[in-house]
């Protein structure tokens, strides 16, 4: 059994303090099962594939003065629609991280804490590399299996899972919008903005960038980028065989 927890965005420097709260919860959870004769890893999925780089480029601390500061890594190292794990980090990064240390209040932790940023979050990597270095060295010792779902070999194993969603996506996209307004009935906001004519997958392009797919009066999908369409058999296939649909996040 895995668990894991939904929107693991890998912000910069890990982010808020309850990405680490999250991942020490799978590993209790995990440790908990196990101990009832129940099979279990901890799983953190990161949510490498998110394009929204603004929301992941920046960190906030309670700095020296007692008030709120932050950080942040420069937005021109991220390109239009790429996915925030493939963000390539540039010599900035460094001085990101110099930035963030003078700031902090002194403590006989910092030494300690500046070794995990730099060997982390160091020129020529990932961001979804720098982020995920960053939480083994903090908790990989307690068995925590960090997952990217860029993965190629992922995509293969769950290829079936995106065709089979394909091919439902009519009944999806009802499901989602039925229950949805369910949730608002009883006094919540949607999770998600999602109608009838919602594809429950995202297709991605040649450049890596993502598109959300609607459905037409005539019933086929298009994104709002292309005049191409295509049938719920046609997304079905391409999901299968070419791994270039992939699971919204």
């Amino acid at each position: 059994m895995w668990q894991s927890f939904p929107d693991n965005k890998p912000v910069c420097f890990t982010g808020p303090l309850y990405t680490i709260y999250k991942a020490l919860s799978a590993v209790k959870l995990a440790g908990c099962l196990t101990q009832r004769n129940t099979k279990a890893v901890p799983v953190f999925w990161i949510a490498t594939e998110d394009h929204d780089f603004v929301e992941v480029a920046k960190a906030e601390f309670i700095n020296r003065e007692c008030q709120l500061g932050n950080v942040s890594v420069a937005t021109q190292v991220h390109h239009e629609g790429q996915p925030v794990g493939e963000v390539l980090l540039d010599d900035s990064i460094t001085q990101v991280i110099t930035s963030l240390l003078d700031q902090l209040p002194n403590s006989e932790f910092i030494p300690d804490l500046q070794t995990l940023l730099r060997d982390a979050w160091q020129p020529g990597r990932t961001y979804g590399e720098a982020f995920a270095r960053l939480m083994t060295a903090l908790l990989g010792s307690h068995g925590l299996i960090l997952l990217d779902p860029r993965d190629q070999r992922l995509k293969e194993l769950a290829a079936p899972l995106y065709a089979d969603a394909a091919r439902r996506a009519p009944e999806i996209a009802q499901a989602v919008e039925t229950r949805s307004r369910e949730l608002e009935q009883a006094g919540y906001h949607a999770q998600v903005v999602a109608s009838a004519n919602s594809f429950p997958l995202f297709l991605h392009d040649s450049t890596g960038a993502r598109h959300a797919l609607t459905r037409g009066t005539n019933g086929k999908y298009r994104t709002k980028v292309s005049a191409e369409e295509y049938t719920a058999a046609d997304l079905a296939d391409r999901a299968y065989m070419n791994r270039k649909i992939l699971v919204r996040t």
